[in-house]
């Protein structure tokens, strides 16, 4: 059940190892694994058939996505799916490099009062906020999917922090996350994947008693929870079997657990916040793992369902 592991490490032997036999074999099975990119088009384009939401780009609290050009329906779906139950929330989105300029109009004209944070732009603030990181302006450079660790932490200036991906979905109105959007407290509120991979591990080497449960679909926390040069230090103990892809992931949880009580980390309801490939009755919040064509069917399921809610909205 649990794939994506596997299927990043399919990817990553052959390209390491290009004489390894059965490249055809190999290159259709990760494709048929990974699904077809353009089922993401076609089944997200009807968002554009919605109206425009808005939020508060003065809110103490801010939602951080990183999302691509290929993925900007499923963002858009994503965001408004929350943002249907609540606007006083603060929406940045994290360009990787790849949006284009009718990207961001796109979803400017769908969001109303979003941030939009260019890829040029990130890149010349972190590397003056770098300068003295050198381990982790290299991990940036060299992985995509750091900036859900390194911006998003860095270049956020609200009270309050949330985590999410685009290839998620708030199905019903999430009371527990509202109530923590209005708290004043210090809770850090998580979903629950089941086994993120190597998280175990890495948390064990580094003496961490976070629960190894963490993913960045959905986690919340306090601005200040966080201290940003501990990352380097983090970067200094890797070694060449974490894999960079979740290092990300699996840094997190030990940087919060440094300066949060273990009683001040909840993790919400797995059976109505599903976040571990397994779908049941009742879900508030879906996170679908486009890394698995086997979880499409029931994502764009559910996106339909969403975008046909939103198309209601007056």
């Amino acid at each position: 059940m649990f794939l994506s592991p596997l299927v990043a490490a399919i990817k990553k032997a052959y390209a390491d190892n290009p004489r390894l036999p059965f490249q055809d074999t190999a290159r259709a099975i990760y494709r048929r694994m990974r699904g077809d990119q353009n089922d993401l088009l076609r089944n997200f384009k009807a968002i554009h058939a919605t109206k425009p939401l808005r939020c508060n780009p003065a809110s103490r609290t801010e939602i951080h996505t990183l999302t691509c050009h290929k993925h900007v329906f499923m963002f858009l779906t994503a965001a408004k799916s929350l943002l249907r139950f609540e606007s006083d929330v603060a929406a940045v989105v994290h360009d990787d490099g790849s949006l284009t300029d009718r990207d961001v109009a796109t979803i400017k004209r769908h969001i109303e009062g979003i941030s939009v944070i260019r890829r040029r732009d990130a890149d010349v603030a972190m590397d003056n906020l770098l300068a003295s990181f050198p381990k982790t302006r290299a991990y940036r450079s060299q992985v995509i999917n750091s900036l859900e660790l390194t911006d998003h932490l860095l270049l956020s200036t609200g009270e309050k922090v949330m985590i999410t991906n685009s290839d998620t979905l708030f199905l019903r109105r999430p009371d527990d996350l509202l109530r923590w959007f209005e708290s004043d407290g210090d809770e850090v509120l998580c979903v629950y994947e089941r086994e993120p991979y190597q998280q175990a591990d890495f948390l064990r080497r580094r003496q961490s008693s976070f629960p190894p449960h963490l993913t960045l679909a959905l986690t919340c926390f306090r601005r200040d929870a966080v201290d940003p040069s501990g990352i380097e230090d983090l970067l200094n103990q890797v070694n060449d079997a974490d894999d960079p892809w979740y290092i990300g992931q699996n840094s997190l949880p030990v940087l919060i657990g440094e300066s949060v009580e273990p009683g001040r980390v909840r993790f919400l309801d797995k059976a109505s916040y599903q976040a571990s490939g397994v779908f049941g009755d009742g879900a508030i919040f879906r996170h679908y793992w486009t890394s698995l064509a086997s979880l499409n069917t029931q994502y764009f399921s559910d996106a339909t369902k969403v975008i046909s809610d939103l198309k209601a909205m007056r």
